[in-house]
């Protein structure tokens, strides 16, 4: 699906969450499944195999992953394993990147973001979903109600159109520019 955040984070009062790992779904469940209320648990095929981190993993809880000057990369979910690779890949040519992983669109602890930004004065936001309603547009709003309009700002998600094309998950992503290379030609516009 790469509608469902935008259509799910609309209604009030659900969570919606989004695990980048399998060992970070099984952490979140649990944690789910404490809380009352409804929830929306989406689950990828793909996995991001990020070091775990079972103590820094709560729910609505930015992960960082790396520390960085130049940029904040925000992703959510799965295709987190293609920022890693970017962010890597923006080393070698000397961009440090302060690359945050969210387990959940709502609810989102929006301070460390905000703080990152403020920081890098520029940000990516990575998400296998519509650039319509998703991630980049929780994140552009809370850039907005604190006053950082000015900051450069990219989306590396699905323009607004079906997806037409037929493939496995890393055969997509390249055809959609949702892969490694273009989070890091994002990036590189920006700098």
């Amino acid at each position: 699906a790469t509608e469902d955040l935008a259509i799910l984070g609309s209604i009030p009062n659900l969570r919606v969450v989004a695990p980048a790992d399998k060992w970070e779904t099984k952490l979140l469940v649990r944690q789910m499944a404490e809380l009352s209320g409804p929830k929306y648990l989406r689950l990828d095929k793909d996995t991001a195999n990020s070091p775990e981190d079972p103590e820094g993993v709560i729910l609505g809880e930015p992960r960082l992953l790396s520390k960085g000057d130049d940029v904040t990369i925000v992703s959510i979910g799965a295709i987190l394993s293609e920022v890693l690779s970017a962010a890597e890949k923006l080393v070698e040519v000397g961009v440090s990147s302060e690359v945050i992983s969210l387990n959940s669109l709502k609810p989102m602890n929006f301070g460390p973001i905000i703080s990152s930004i403020k920081k890098t004065r520029r940000v990516v936001c990575v998400e296998e979903h519509s650039k319509i309603g998703g991630l980049s547009a929780f994140i552009s709003q809370a850039c907005l109600r604190n006053q950082l309009s000015d900051v450069k700002f990219e989306e590396v998600g699905l323009d607004d159109e079906f997806p037409s094309i037929v493939g496995d998950q890393r055969f997509l992503r390249k055809q959609y520019r949702l892969d490694c290379e273009a989070i890091f030609n994002a990036v590189m516009l920006q700098l």
